[in-house]
C-alpha cells in the first residue's frame, strides 16, 4: 500500500487516535443522548467510502501538488523526445513509450486509488465483524463523540469543535476536517436528530465563534 493510501485511510479511521479512550458497549446503549443537539447514523457502505476518499484525495493539497509535479515531469519527459524524435535522434523511441505508459500508469492509478480503498476497508471490515462500518455521531453544544457501533466500541473522549480546520462537502457527505489527519464524516440522510440545514449553520456557526 502506498504513502498516500495508508495517510488517507488514517483520516478517515478515528479509532487509532491515541488520545481516545474506547469502552465496549452493545447496540442496546447507543441510545438518543439527551444532551445532542444533532445525531447522525449510516453505514460505510462501497459507495459512500469511494466517495469519501475520493473527496479526500482530492482536498488533500500535499498530494494535488505532487500528482503536478509528477504529470508536469513526465509530460515534459514526453515532449522533448517527441522533438527529438522528430530531429532524426530514433533512439529515444523507446524512452517515449517508457515515459507514455507511465504517465497512463499515473492516471490510471489515481482514478482508481478510491476504488481500491474503498474495497479494501469494506471486505476488511465485512471478514472481522461481519456487517459494514455503522456509525453513530452525537454533536452537543461543546462536543461530538463518534461511537463505531459494529466493533461495539465508543470514543469515550469527546473532540471539541476547536480541533475542526476545514469543512468540505461532497454529494452525500459534509466532512469536518481535524488535525493530525482525521475526519468527522456525516451523512447528509443520517440525521435522527435535527436536520442538515440546521446543521450547517450549527457548524459553521461554531468554527466562526472559535475563529473570532
Amino acid at each position: 500500500m502506498s504513502e498516500d493510501e495508508n495517510r488517507i485511510e488514517e483520516e478517515i479511521d478515528l479509532h487509532q487516535d491515541e488520545d481516545y479512550e474506547t469502552d465496549t458497549m452493545t447496540e442496546e446503549d447507543f441510545e438518543s443522548d439527551e444532551d445532542s443537539i444533532f445525531e447522525n447514523r449510516f453505514e460505510y457502505t462501497e459507495s459512500l467510502l469511494k466517495e469519501l476518499y475520493t473527496g479526500m484525495l482530492k482536498w488533500d493539497k500535499r498530494r494535488r501538488v505532487n500528482s503536478i509535479i509528477i504529470y508536469v515531469l513526465l509530460t515534459a519527459n514526453i515532449i522533448m523526445n517527441i522533438i527529438f524524435i522528430i530531429m532524426g535522434n530514433y533512439g529515444l523511441v523507446p524512452l517515449l513509450i517508457i515515459s507514455v505508459i507511465l504517465l497512463g500508469i499515473v492516471f490510471g492509478f489515481r482514478f482508481f486509488e478510491p476504488i481500491i480503498l474503498s474495497k479494501n476497508v469494506v471486505k476488511s471490515y465485512r471478514k472481522q465483524y461481519g456487517k459494514d462500518m455503522d456509525v453513530f455521531i452525537t454533536f452537543t453544544e461543546d462536543y461530538m463523540t463518534m461511537h463505531d457501533i459494529s466493533m461495539g466500541v465508543t470514543q469515550q473522549s469527546s473532540i471539541p469543535y476547536s480541533r475542526i480546520t476545514n469543512v468540505h462537502e461532497s454529494e452525500n457527505f459534509i466532512v469536518l476536517r481535524m488535525d493530525k489527519r482525521q475526519v468527522m464524516s456525516v451523512y447528509k440522510k443520517g440525521f435522527t436528530k435535527g436536520t442538515l440545514e440546521d446543521f450547517r449553520v450549527f457548524i459553521f456557526d461554531k468554527m466562526k465563534e472559535l475563529n473570532d
